[in-house]
């Protein structure tokens, strides 16, 4: 409890020293006050440079182009395109899973805190059994 106490008087004085020793004298709060103008004119100057330089060169992901692809290309890339459709809903839920931490609140939700025990769900798709669905735990 007394270092307890201690620390805080310590930080308590420190916090109040340091603005006692923190005292500038005139002359320096003048060349502080000079050199943070002169900070402030050059981020001005940069930033006409940037301006003008952003006038004169445009974006070129902001022009518009046209390309020059045959039908041909674009029947050629079509299985790509139908493969690339078809596996970004997969690509999506295993970003979401992994993002939402799926498998840790399963582990949560199915043991217990201790994670000795738990329950397991057992799913059945028809076959043998003849039932479809949630077999039992």
């Amino acid at each position: 409890m007394n270092r307890v106490f201690s620390f805080l008087i310590i930080f308590l004085l420190l916090i109040t020293g340091s603005g006692l020793l923190a005292q500038n004298s005139g002359s320096e709060t003048e060349e502080t006050n000079q050199e943070e103008s002169n900070s402030e004119q050059q981020i001005a100057q940069s930033e006409k440079i940037n301006q003008e330089q952003a006038n004169e060169y445009p974006d070129p992901n902001l022009i518009p182009y046209r390309t020059n692809k045959s039908p041909l290309v674009h029947f050629l890339s079509l299985p790509a395109k139908i493969w690339h459709l078809a596996w970004t809903p997969l690509g999506a839920t295993v970003i979401w899973v992994e993002q939402s931490r799926i498998q840790e609140k399963a582990i949560k939700f199915f043991l217990n805190d201790d994670q000795t025990a738990g329950f397991f769900p057992l799913v059945s798709f028809g076959g043998n059994t003849g039932a479809g669905g949630a077999d039992g735990f």
